[in-house]
């Protein structure tokens, strides 16, 4: 990769143990470090702690991750979209190069196979601007970004609520302006302070006015409180072309595709699925919400 860079590249590393791991990569991280890259890396204990020993002095100018705190969301498409915004925020210190161990454990467990695969293609979407090379190592022979690209796109469901919400309104477009009206007394019912209040209500007014203007016209808003934090779900029978929508920045020259960008940017995890009985849109919000939310009205 050079400064030039303008777009993301990203290339599989498939390997079987972690010394062949460590024989890919190494090489290829004192290339980048060579040409004064940024280099991050996402890597489980045992091959982190490889490379940093084949590496020694070099090892103090990388960026070594922990994968729970990386990967430890439910939503791929959340870690694709915070991805996205941390590179663009370190964008001004040059082209960056990042080695990620897909399917690595998280939390303690393993992901599903449908988690990284979708993770993958979702990352791949939100950084398709940015000056980023990826290089993915899994323990499984990954597709080709060819073949990825012309699949059908998918998205996991995010996962059951604990509990039935707390309150579920119906709308539609007569309904747009009650709806808000509800989840602002709803938000002062859970006792969200002010800037929390504007994300979660911005966000959903985007989310319910799409449903109305380009799904089934009409749909369904169940809320959850909890402590400090909110969760919302959004449903309608219509069935939305590419659950990936609003990863990436809109065409600034276009006057359409901006509300899920929105919502995405105002809500700490937004994830996006289709069934058998339409659309769903999860929400959920907190602090990191309400720092974000006069980052993201100026796109109104």
């Amino acid at each position: 990769m050079t400064a030039t860079q303008v777009g993301l590249r990203h290339e599989a590393v498939p390997h079987h143990t972690t010394a062949e791991l460590l024989a890919e990569l190494t090489p290829r991280v004192r290339d980048a470090l060579s040409r004064a890259e940024q280099v991050e890396t996402v890597l489980e204990p045992e091959a982190e702690a490889g490379l940093r020993r084949r590496l020694g002095d070099s090892a103090r100018h990388v960026t070594f991750r922990d994968p729970t705190e990386v990967y430890g969301c439910y939503s791929a498409q959340s870690i694709a979209v915070a991805r996205r915004r941390e590179f663009a925020e370190l964008g001004s210190l040059g082209p960056r190069t990042v080695f990620e161990q897909v399917d690595c454990i998280v939390d303690g467990a393993e992901r599903p196979a449908a988690f990284w695969a979708e993770l993958v293609r979702a990352t791949d979407i939100a950084l398709a601007d940015l000056p980023v090379t990826v290089l993915r190592t899994s323990s499984h022979r990954a597709e080709r970004p060819s073949a990825r690209r012309h699949r059908r796109t998918l998205a996991a469901p995010a996962p059951p609520m604990p509990t039935p919400p707390d309150l579920t309104l119906e709308f539609g477009l007569a309904e747009l302006r009650d709806v808000r009206a509800e989840a602002t007394r709803f938000a002062h019912w859970c006792q969200l302070d002010s800037d929390l209040t504007e994300s979660f209500v911005l966000a959903l007014g985007e989310v319910t006015t799409n449903s109305v203007e380009h799904g089934a016209g009409r749909g369904t808003v169940r809320l959850w409180a909890g402590m400090g934090e909110l969760a919302v779900e959004i449903h309608d029978s219509g069935v939305l072309a590419d659950p990936h929508l609003g990863l990436c920045p809109p065409d600034p020259r276009g006057a359409r595709g901006r509300g899920l960008w929105m919502a995405r940017q105002l809500s700490t995890v937004m994830q996006v699925w289709i069934s058998g009985s339409g659309t769903f849109i999860r929400q959920n919000f907190d602090r990191a919400s309400a720092r974000r939310s006069n980052q993201a009205v100026h796109l109104r």
